[in-house]
């Protein structure tokens, strides 16, 4: 056994045996401190072994958090600059007592404080705490607005948020006026939305530099980078709360990560002391088939042989009201990373990290998302391992060798804006009422490159010839006009087939119609033998309709000719989902317009020499242009001679 700084055990273990036999507990454990946020699990998931499920108690305004010892240094940062980076580590109560601490300095007295989190259950769970710890009700002084979900009032001043709602408050209000504090916390996460935020704000403090000021929060990020970003804005250290964390190896990767991860639930149990379990899973799929397994190993336990146990599930889907622990009874959490920062639970000491992660990846060659179980950064390792050291001394059982975490994982998470399509972010920056704004030269963090760029506005101009987006200033048209058709559907018939008298309605045409401009660069022309599909553009990728489809087919079973797609996806296969059949004399009119691009009016500024040449990809546009107009008649001759070239090879055998 090697001891590494900070106090930190590792050491290598065989799944096959003890694996921390030769550890030594600590003898005295450390006063615990309160967390940030505290989550408790949802009532309603069965467990194994459950006992008599006890309310859970309104939870006591927390002690001194480390940030508070700090309040002074903060306010006097933020009085002073229009943008500040706080790294504040697990433990120090960013999340919860900066917004309080700015209100209490009288900054919502000019407009509310306005807290973003990547997700909407972290939104939640921090705003309802914040609530509790200033004694007011939910959606009062202090609320949350999520997707389909807003619970704030005239009288909110401290609003948590998802990135995602503040991005859409910015398409009517640009200025975002409403707020004299914006927080970016978890910023360590790279999302799209945040990337784009950062952007945003770094415009925004040039705008409204004396009414506006900004902080981004995060336990792991770069904050050098982040400072040279803003100008050579000031970063403050806030220290947090963690004892010592012994790490675990396994001395090679197991082939089966679920099993790996439950036998070590299951050896933990039945050695270790009391002391809550947080096993980090990929996805809610993984997570399901975890719980049923170790629901039903705890019970084919020996009756007394260990302590009761609650096997409970965490991930984003999940409501955010959480169970505290029973007396003489042990928590398994089983969740996503949504766990490793966004979400603290109480209670945990010890850690199991299967070293995995799933991410949606885009590839732009293809056009095509993939959802990939890929192995975790060693920051991500670090915040998983650091779960287990909130409260008092715990241990963390990696399922794979130090080795691979020393010389496989990437040093920080790979941002999402370099593994996305831009497609959104694009259609997001044309429609802010910004003047001046060039999508070409818009701030990001980590840019992507140009040539991805003036793709994205290259496919885009499919939807208008002279570039211009208008679709948001109609929004309030549109959805009026969406409210009396919705009423007029409900009037009429709702059975099945009805759909089958469509075909021939006007109206129906029309719409086809409009959605085959609106997706043009969303196109795909079938194969003349079978349903597969390749896609028309400047990407070529061979697809076909996704399963769950309802698209129909003639009397022959043969799909429409030509389809638009919402978006592809690969799974077993690359596939096309929300496909909707559209007519080839639509299609022509589209394709033309390839010949009129001036991606200087599409970006919003002046085109660069060689922006042709970035995209790289004309001759393969007017290649896939003219293969629509080829005829049928040519293409079978192509196909025939194919086959007799096969037929004399055969021969000669």
């Amino acid at each position: 056994m090697s001891i590494v700084p900070c106090d930190v055990c590792v050491c290598e273990f065989s799944m096959d045996r003890d694996p921390w036999a030769k550890f030594r507990r600590p003898n005295s454990e450390h006063p615990a401190q309160s967390e940030e946020t505290r989550t408790h699990q949802h009532p309603g998931v069965a467990g194994a072994r459950r006992p008599n499920a006890m309310p859970s108690p309104s939870p006591a305004p927390p002690p001194v958090l480390p940030i508070s010892e700090h309040e002074d240094e903060i306010v006097a940062a933020v009085d002073a600059n229009p943008v500040v980076v706080v790294i504040g580590e697990t433990g120090s109560g960013k999340s919860t007592q900066l917004s309080q601490i700015l209100h209490r300095r009288g900054y919502t007295r000019r407009g509310a404080i306005a807290v973003t989190q990547p997700r909407r259950v972290a939104a939640v769970s921090v705003s309802r705490r914040v609530a509790q710890e200033l004694g007011v009700p939910l959606g009062d002084e202090v609320g949350y607005a999520i997707r389909f979900e807003d619970r704030t009032s005239e009288r909110t001043c401290i609003k948590y948020l998802t990135d995602g709602i503040l991005l859409r408050e910015s398409l009517s209000n640009p200025e975002l006026k409403q707020y004299s504090v914006i927080i970016l916390d978890e910023a360590h996460e790279r999302s799209l939305n945040t990337d784009i935020l950062l952007g945003l704000m770094k415009r925004l403090i040039k705008d409204r530099a004396s009414d506006l000021k900004v902080l981004i929060t995060s336990a792991t990020l770069d904050g050098l980078k982040v400072s040279k970003f803003f100008s050579g804005c000031p970063v403050l250290n806030i220290p947090g709360t963690l004892f010592p964390v012994e790490k675990f190896y396994s001395t090679d990767r197991p082939t089966n990560y679920i099993e790996s991860s439950l036998r070590t639930a299951i050896d933990i149990h039945a050695k270790e002391p009391p002391g809550d379990v947080l096993i980090f899973m990929t996805g809610k799929d993984d997570i399901d088939k975890m719980v049923s397994k170790l629901e039903e190993r705890i019970r084919n336990l020996e009756e007394g042989s260990c302590i009761d146990a609650l096997v409970l599930p965490l991930h984003g889907s999940l409501p955010p009201e959480l169970q505290a622990t029973p007396p003489n009874c042990r928590r398994f959490i089983v969740a996503t990373n949504v766990a490793e920062t966004s979400l603290t639970v109480d209670g945990v000491v010890f850690v199991i990290d299967c070293g995995y992660v799933k991410q949606r990846q885009y590839n732009p060659s293809s056009g095509m998302y993939s959802l990939d179980v890929v192995q975790i950064s060693r920051v991500q390792a670090d915040q998983r391992a650091g779960r287990a050291g909130r409260t008092r001394p715990g241990k963390c059982y990696r399922l794979y060798p130090i080795s691979i975490y020393q010389n496989e994982f990437l040093e920080a998470t790979v941002p999402e804006i370099q593994r996305s399509s831009l497609a959104g972010s694009v259609l997001y920056l044309k429609s802010l009422n910004l003047p001046d704004i060039n999508i070409l030269k818009f701030d990001f963090l980590d840019p992507p490159s140009r040539k991805i760029k003036l793709q994205i506005l290259y496919s885009y101009s499919f939807n208008h010839s002279c570039g211009p987006v208008r679709g948001m200033k109609l929004s309030k048209d549109v959805r009026n006009q969406l409210c009396q058709i919705i009423q007029k559907i409900a009037k009429g018939s709702t059975d099945v087939d009805a759909r089958k008298s469509r075909k021939n309605d006007p109206d129906y045409r029309k719409l086809r119609r409009a959605l085959c401009v609106g997706y043009g660069n969303q196109l795909a022309e079938r194969m003349l033998h079978h349903n597969g599909y390749h896609t028309v553009g400047y990407r070529t990728q061979l697809v076909q309709v996704h399963p769950s489809s309802v698209l129909e087919g003639d009397e022959y079973g043969k799909f429409p000719m030509y389809v638009i797609y919402h978006e592809l996806i690969s799974t077993t296969r690359p596939y096309m989902r929300n496909v909707c059949a559209v007519e080839q004399a639509w299609v022509q009119p589209i394709l033309k317009k390839l010949d009129k691009l001036d991606i200087n009016r599409l970006s919003g500024g002046s085109s660069a020499p060689g922006d042709s040449e970035l995209l790289g990809d004309n001759k393969q546009v007017n290649s896939s242009k003219n293969d629509v107009g080829v005829k049928q008649s040519e293409v079978d001759s192509k196909i025939q001679a194919a086959r007799e070239r096969y037929l004399a090879r055969k021969g000669k055998k």
